[in-house]
C-alpha cells in the first residue's frame, strides 16, 4: 500500500485535513480505506468491460469519491496499463464494424461520446478506413437494404438507401459510389 499512499500524496496538498468536527484527521485512517474502495470499484468496473478514461472518472465520480481519490485511482490504473484508451478505441472500432457496422463518422461520434482524445480517434479511423474499406462497407450495407427497396420507385429507393447510409456514418461521396446507388440511378436528390 505504499505506492498507493504516495500516488495519493502526490496529488493531496496536506496529507493532514481539518475534520467537519473541528478536530485535525489523519488522511489515511479514512482516505486508505476510501482509496481502497475507489481502487476496489475501479477494478471491478475493469474487469466486466474495458472503459476510456473519463467512463472510469465519471463513474468514480458518481460513486461519490473525492476528486483527488478519483485522480489516485487513474493514475494507478493507468500505471498498471488497466486503462488505455488507444487500445479502447482500437477494439471499439474492431468490434462495432464486426457486430454493427457503421462508417467513419458514426464511430467517430460514438468514440467522442465516451472521452477519446479527437488525436487518438482520427489516428484509429485511420488504421481501419481506407476508400476502399470504406466503400465496400457501406456497398455491403446497402446490398442487405435491396430487398426493402426493390418495390419503391428509383427516387424514393435513392433517397431511402441515402438516409440510411447517412445515419450509419458514411458521406456522400461514399454513398454515391455504392454499386446500389448507380443501379437506381445516379441522379441528384432534390433536398
Amino acid at each position: 500500500m505504499g505506492e498507493v499512499r504516495r500516488a495519493l500524496y502526490s496529488f493531496l496538498p496536506s496529507a493532514k485535513m481539518i475534520a467537519p468536527s473541528g478536530r485535525q484527521a489523519d488522511l489515511f485512517e479514512d482516505g486508505e480505506d476510501k482509496l481502497k474502495a475507489a481502487l476496489t470499484k475501479a477494478y471491478r468496473l475493469l474487469a466486466q468491460r474495458s472503459r476510456t478514461e473519463k467512463e472510469l472518472h465519471d463513474a468514480l465520480q458518481k460513486a461519490g469519491f473525492a476528486a483527488e481519490i478519483v485522480a489516485a485511482v487513474l493514475t494507478e490504473c493507468r500505471r498498471r496499463h488497466y486503462l488505455d484508451d488507444t487500445g479502447f478505441a482500437r477494439s471499439f472500432i474492431q468490434s462495432r464494424l464486426r457486430n454493427r457496422p457503421m462508417g467513419r463518422e458514426r464511430l467517430a461520434a460514438e468514440l467522442r461520446q465516451k472521452g477519446i482524445a479527437a488525436e487518438i480517434i482520427a489516428t484509429a479511423l485511420d488504421e481501419v478506413f481506407t476508400d476502399s474499406a470504406t466503400l465496400s462497407l457501406a456497398s455491403q450495407l446497402a446490398e442487405k437494404q435491396r430487398k426493402k427497396l426493390a418495390a419503391l420507385p428509383p427516387r424514393k429507393a435513392r433517397q431511402k438507401l441515402a438516409d440510411f447510409l447517412q445515419r450509419r456514418g458514411f458521406d456522400w461521396e461514399t454513398i454515391r459510389a455504392t454499386p446500389l446507388w448507380r443501379e437506381l440511378g445516379d441522379s441528384e436528390l432534390e433536398e
